[in-house]
């Protein structure tokens, strides 16, 4: 005869760590900017002791959904990697509409190679003046179809900053990655070479509205100032175990001989 032994579980709700625990007040963290929206901070250690952060900002005012008209790339430092960070100054500020990056700069990842500090980030163009007040659709679209993933050097946090003329990655119509080159997640290797994670969709607006997938790709280049090169036959990164998986940016790093 067998013995059959049966237990009753509770059920146990998974704990969220996050929960309740992201507000930064209670270690006095953090960077903020009274009238600007900040987002999508970077951070780096300098050679002084001090950490410098490398954020995207731009004005309240102006709602949410004009970063991709009004954001700007600024600098902020603090004694303690935690914060509180302060504003510094503006490192890449609209240059003019005749430049792929003229208007906009947006999403900044910092890297440090052989004493240089590497900035990539995301920058487009448009030829109207910058807005005081929220876009419509129209012109938010016209503006998101003209990003491109940019590099800038410097051999300081506060520059002078040098940004490439050309962005180093561009879209390929027709492709997973046919609308923009986005969301810049580099490795930079000991010998200045680069694997770099980006974002792209397959198709511009408006026809976006009707195609809003948002995939990986990986490319790779001698040095970080390029030529870059999409590798595995430019395909994009398959997300094991999901089914039409949507994804939004990426960080990436290299640890005990892995990337991730």
């Amino acid at each position: 005869m067998t013995n059959v032994c049966i237990a009753a579980a509770q059920k146990v709700e998974p704990t969220n760590w996050f929960k309740g625990n992201l507000e930064p007040a209670p270690v006095g963290g953090s960077f903020r900017m009274k009238d600007h929206i900040v987002w999508g901070g970077s951070v780096t250690k300098g050679d002084d002791g001090k950490y410098y952060m490398f954020a995207s900002r731009w004005p309240k005012s102006v709602g949410m959904g004009n970063w991709v008209v009004n954001s700007e790339v600024v600098l902020a430092s603090s004694e303690k990697a935690e914060g509180p960070y302060k504003f510094e100054k503006v490192i890449l500020p609209p240059r003019g509409p005749e430049f792929w990056d003229g208007m906009v700069t947006h999403n900044p990842s910092i890297h440090r190679h052989k004493g240089k500090y590497v900035l990539f980030y995301v920058g487009s163009t448009y030829s109207f003046k910058r807005p005081t007040s929220p876009v419509s659709r129209k012109v938010y679209g016209q503006v998101w179809n003209g990003k491109r993933i940019g590099v800038a050097v410097a051999d300081s946090p506060f520059g002078p900053w040098k940004r490439l003329g050309e962005p180093i990655l561009k879209p390929r119509p027709g492709k997973w990655d046919g609308a923009i080159t986005s969301n810049p997640a580099p490795v930079i290797h000991q010998d200045g070479s680069v694997l770099l994670i980006y974002k792209s969709a397959p198709v511009p607006y408006p026809a976006r509205n009707k195609n809003r997938a948002l995939h990986f790709g990986v490319a790779t280049a001698q040095h970080y100032l390029g030529p870059y090169n999409r590798i595995n036959a430019g395909q994009k990164i398959t997300i094991k175990g999901a089914k039409n998986a949507h994804v939004e940016d990426p960080y990436a790093w290299q640890a005990a001989g892995y990337y991730h």
